[in-house]
């Protein structure tokens, strides 16, 4: 695995909070060994938990005190004469240290469990992100072969109700009967409440539903499964968001050339 695979893998925030392998362990070893960047790396990354651990960190209670001071009253030590026996009087004192010692303690445990439920609740919470990103990142490498893919072709739909609004692209693939389609839905025109955008394929001139469009996909661009033979490509407005079996109101429409 090269430098920058390894940084970007994940394993030095598992190495630094303990969740590696043997396997993983002995390889981040290694390139910790070898590649003075990643030594960098894992001590930004032990710096950044050490200032989260220190930024969740619990000062005991102002009233703690007085609580052990409480638990102190309601314990009866037997008073006995100023005798002079020195051993019950170490036995008294060491039990009076014991109990507070065992009140605070309790307390200190009770915040510890806490801080490792929540510690634990954010690795998860990081661990999500992390599963999401890779996702997002996958979707966009896919998107970024598709328009480098010298069998895909550009698509202009011009907007039949407003000819002056920025156009919006399709960017037809396909391939051995696989069809794909690239919408740029970031230039649609925003539809009022009660409105949805539907998006369909024109074969031998009858159009054929594709999908509804959500305006707010990642990157402002949305992916749809497409029929190969689709001579052009349309945008309707309808009322129902699951969309029509025909187009309602024709908003965008373009033809291969």
């Amino acid at each position: 695995m090269d430098i920058q695979s390894f940084l970007q893998s994940g394993l030095l925030e598992a190495y630094a909070l303990a969740q590696c392998t043997p396997a993983e362990r002995t390889q981040v070893e290694e390139m910790l060994a070898q590649y003075p960047e990643a030594r960098a790396e894992l001590e930004s990354i032990e710096l950044a938990l050490e200032r989260y651990a220190n930024a969740q960190a619990i000062t005991p209670p102002a009233d703690l005190k007085d609580r052990i001071m409480r638990e102190l009253d309601r314990v009866e030590v037997p008073m006995t004469p100023p005798a002079d026996n020195l051993l019950l009087r170490i036995f008294q004192a060491s039990t009076v240290l014991l109990l507070a010692a065992a009140i605070y303690f309790g307390y200190q445990q009770s915040q510890t469990q806490t801080q490792l439920a929540g510690a634990q609740n954010r690795i998860t919470e990081l661990e999500k992100q992390v599963v999401d990103c890779g996702t997002s990142v996958n979707a966009e490498r896919a998107i970024v072969r598709l328009l480098h893919d010298q069998k895909t072709k550009a698509v202009r739909m011009g907007n039949i109700i407003d000819t002056s609004a920025t156009p919006v692209y399709v960017f037809h693939n396909f391939e051995s009967g696989n069809c794909t389609a690239l919408v740029d839905v970031s230039v649609l025109p925003k539809q009022p409440a009660g409105k949805y955008l539907q998006f369909w394929a024109l074969v031998d001139g009858v159009p054929k539903e594709m999908g509804m469009i959500d305006t707010t996909s990642a990157n402002g661009l949305q992916s749809f499964p497409c029929e190969p033979k689709a001579a052009g490509f349309a945008v309707s407005i309808e009322d129902d968001p699951n969309g029509s079996r025909k187009p309602t109101t024709v908003l965008m429409l373009g033809m291969q050339g």
